[in-house]
């Protein structure tokens, strides 16, 4: 345990040693720091991996499912020294959920990959192995996309394909010490279908949680200037035309105003996604971990904007008990990865597939299904998971003949019902929110933040037991 906390200090450490450089400004400057003219938008890395096998191509049955997992990037020793095995397990559970489309967190990306020995740290490009693996599985070609998250100085532009530039390089060459390897990990977009056009925005940073951090962890500041978030998006080209998928990973729990922060982000991920979606009648999709329970002010801004809560919507058991299958995220501690038992209980429902209807859709989620909830036995007797968070994969159609503000109905539509939508019974989706005044809002949050500094319980998004809660002894923060 102690040399997971070593690991995540020394990462922090190495991006502080490279950000500090520039995110301070010279007092003795005639003018303060610049950051008007740094590109505002990313360009991810992106490829088409073709199937390597003998698997018959896996037939289109014309109904869009689309799907939502966090990986377990390789930060922590667990993270690093199982992912190798791990990603065949994620490959078989997003194959076998049928999906066409999948929005991932937690990708990491190695500049080295060693099949024989990945750790430490040689995982290589997570997100194109993911998408060959499922090519394989699936018989038929997966185009990808990725984008960095971490190590990101903040305010730094987005220069290099894929994100960050050569001050993030050399803070991931240096996150892994004392070990060899460097680590990054980010956003991805996998798909059956072709991607047309990508790209990606940084969410407001944290910066102003620094002053909420009230546990004595010296670190904690650092977490909270160096923490960097996004928004993925790629214009996926489905057999019924253009669908606007995007993904991201809202904040974890770091200090008292992490509510805050997640509030600012995901008004600003939604006006995104207005700014870049395609104003027609095919689908719009926001899916990620939000790190926030389904009743929370997170879920009620997406929904306010006109996203529908696709497993809620399906008339799925909520995640109320322990043991419920809709929890997705917070295992015990120690049990991230392996158990002694092929069971473990879950914290809470963190994870979401958001589907954002046009006013003439009459939305219908058939099924909203658990995926990568199997762990594969080992042969020292535990149990190995895909992930310590279980995902979802939605099934969608849209029907004819609503009006705006219709609710959307929990059962699948007919196949008349379905006459009017779609070619193949696929969604139409889209919709607009309107723009955040970020500066406004965020010197209000900073004036507040600034007599704020006393120790507070956490808010309704906050989860005790969430695998990103920033006290978690096994992993860094996600």
């Amino acid at each position: 345990m102690g040399d997971r906390r070593a690991r995540r200090r020394a990462w922090l450490a190495a991006a502080a040693a490279t950000g500090l450089l520039i995110v301070m400004p010279d007092p003795t400057a005639a003018e303060p720091l610049a950051t008007a003219q740094a590109p505002l938008d990313g360009v991810p890395l992106c490829g088409l991996e073709t199937p390597v096998g003998t698997a018959d191509p896996v037939a289109d049955d014309g109904v869009l499912r689309v799907a939502t997992l966090n990986l377990l990037h390789s930060e922590t020793e667990e993270g690093d020294a199982t992912l190798g095995a791990r990603l065949p397990l994620l490959a078989d559970a997003i194959a076998g959920s049928g999906a066409d489309i999948v929005g991932a967190q937690e990708v990491t990306r190695n500049v080295g990959f060693d099949p024989e020995s990945e750790a430490p740290q040689r995982h290589g490009l997570v997100a194109q192995r993911l998408a060959a693996a499922i090519a394989a599985r699936t018989g038929q070609p997966w185009a990808w996309c990725w984008s960095l998250s971490n190590p990101h100085v903040p305010l730094s532009p987005d220069l290099d394909p894929g994100g960050g530039n050569p001050l993030d390089t050399l803070a991931a060459a240096n996150g892994n010490a004392p070990d060899p390897g460097d680590f990054s990990e980010g956003l991805a977009i996998v798909t059956r279908f072709p991607i047309d056009s990508s790209r990606f925005r940084r969410l407001p940073p944290r910066s102003f949680e620094a002053v909420g951090c009230v546990n004595l962890d010296p670190f904690c500041p650092l977490a909270a200037l160096f923490d960097s978030r996004q928004v993925l998006w790629a214009r996926v080209a489905s057999p019924a035309g253009g669908i606007d998928m995007f993904t991201t990973h809202l904040a974890h729990t770091l200090t008292p105003l992490s509510d805050t922060t997640r509030a600012i982000q995901v008004e600003q991920a939604v006006a995104i996604t207005s700014e870049w979606a395609t104003p027609d009648e095919l689908p719009d999709f926001l899916v990620g971990d939000f790190n926030s329970a389904p009743d929370s002010t997170v879920l009620a801004t997406a929904t306010g904007a006109g996203y529908v809560d696709t497993y809620r919507a399906s008339g799925g058991p909520e995640c109320t008990a322990a043991d419920a299958g809709a929890c997705s995220g917070g295992p015990p501690d120690g049990m991230e990865v392996f158990s002694p038992a092929p069971e473990r209980t879950m914290a809470g429902r963190i994870d979401y597939v958001l589907a954002r209807p046009p006013g003439t859709c009459a939305l219908a989620v058939s099924a909203s299904d658990v995926i990568a909830d199997d762990p594969s036995p080992r042969p020292d007797g535990q149990w190995l998971w895909p992930s310590d968070h279980v995902g979802f994969a939605s099934t969608i159609s849209c029907g004819s003949g609503a009006a705006p503000g219709d609710p959307v109905p929990a059962s699948p539509a007919t196949p008349a019902e379905s006459s009017g939508g779609a070619p193949d019974g696929r969604l139409p989706a889209t919709g607009t929110a309107p723009p955040v005044e970020l500066a406004a809002l965020l010197a209000a949050l900073g004036l507040a933040a600034a007599v704020t500094r006393r120790t507070l319980p956490h808010g309704p998004d906050a989860l005790r037991a969430d695998s990103h809660d920033g006290s978690h002894p096994t992993r860094r923060p996600g």
